[in-house]
């Protein structure tokens, strides 16, 4: 008996999971580069004590190896909390500016602040 056909469906199976290995990572990339994947991080966020829960300010973070460690909103005092983000990992620019919006904190959703990416200069 030959075993010629099972060589081939095994290069066959190799190329169709590199494909599907590279189309995973492209799709990954694209829709990180675009903000739809988020990332909750520890970060230092500057937040006045009057902002109330649902209110949304424009915020900006220098972008360092990334634009997630330090966030700037109202010139409040500084407070280390849980912060999902939804932008770029990886920045173009030096400053990301930001829509972030106070979370109401519970045992369901301890992230503080969910700030969504308007842009970078």
């Amino acid at each position: 008996m030959s075993n010629e056909g099972d060589s081939s469906s095994g290069g066959g199976c190799l190329i169709v999971l590199c494909l599907l290995g590279a189309a995973l990572y492209g799709g990954y990339q694209w829709l990180e580069s675009d903000g739809y994947i988020s990332h909750t991080v520890e970060t230092v966020i500057t937040a006045q004590n009057n902002w109330f829960v649902g209110e949304s300010k424009e915020c900006t973070s220098p972008i360092r190896e990334t634009p997630f460690t330090y966030v700037s909103c109202d010139g409040g005092p500084e407070h280390q909390v849980r912060i999902t983000f939804y932008g770029r990992e990886k920045q173009g620019g030096n400053v990301a500016v930001w829509n972030c919006k106070r979370n109401d904190v519970s045992f369901m959703n301890d992230n503080a602040f969910t700030c969504k990416q308007t842009g970078y200069w």
